[in-house]
């Protein structure tokens, strides 16, 4: 008897899944990315220097800044970058009517504290360093001075080395560009979708 029913129960299984499976139709397809900006429809595309905030006063990070700036975001968006030393001038430019300037604004703070490290059966205090990264960044169409984009990128890194300040901040203002670049170029990621068939 208990066998019957497991042979009925296996029979049952396989005619619900062929019923399942006879309907469907999966279909893979490409989501656009809503907040994307469309970069081939300007001439032109500027940077300006942006505002830094830092409580870090031994390590200068703009020559970091410009390098993702003008040398990596331009690679990620495939267009040329230019820098934008005066930007009053570039904005009354006839030429520059469709063109697009990114600015942004970003803040570094570090809050030192001391932990107890045990190393070989010996407990010290150790001093580090709490630091969190917060950069403001937006693009502006020059012609309409509508801002396309803005968006405020946070990055964190608990006991980080004070003698490694330089290392401290490549590695959260990588974390902050990664999601810059996730954030705005026009590919998005790929999803599932099961259409009827008649």
């Amino acid at each position: 008897m208990k066998k019957i029913s497991i042979i009925i129960l296996i029979l049952i299984s396989f005619v619900l899944t062929g019923c399942k499976i006879q309907g469907h139709k999966i279909v893979h397809f490409e989501v656009i990315n809503k907040g994307a900006i469309d970069f081939d429809k300007y001439k032109n595309i500027f940077f300006e220097d942006i505002k830094i905030n830092s409580s870090v006063k031994s390590y200068d990070p703009i020559p970091d800044i410009n390098e993702f700036f003008l040398e990596e975001f331009p690679k990620a968006i495939k267009r040329d970058i230019k820098r934008a030393e005066v930007p009053e001038s570039i904005s009354k430019d006839p030429v520059s009517g469709s063109s697009l300037i990114i600015r942004g604004e970003l803040t570094l703070k570090t809050i030192k504290r001391s932990i107890i490290r045990e190393k070989k059966k010996e407990k010290k205090f150790v001093k580090v360093e709490n630091w969190e990264m917060e950069m403001k960044i937006f693009f502006t169409d020059m012609k309409s001075g509508k801002k396309v984009f803005f968006k405020t990128l946070k990055s964190l890194l608990n006991t980080a080395d004070p003698k490694k300040p330089d290392y401290n901040f490549k590695f959260l203002f990588t974390k902050i560009t990664e999601k810059l670049i996730k954030g705005i170029i026009r590919v998005g990621k790929t999803e599932r979708r099961y259409l009827l068939i008649k």
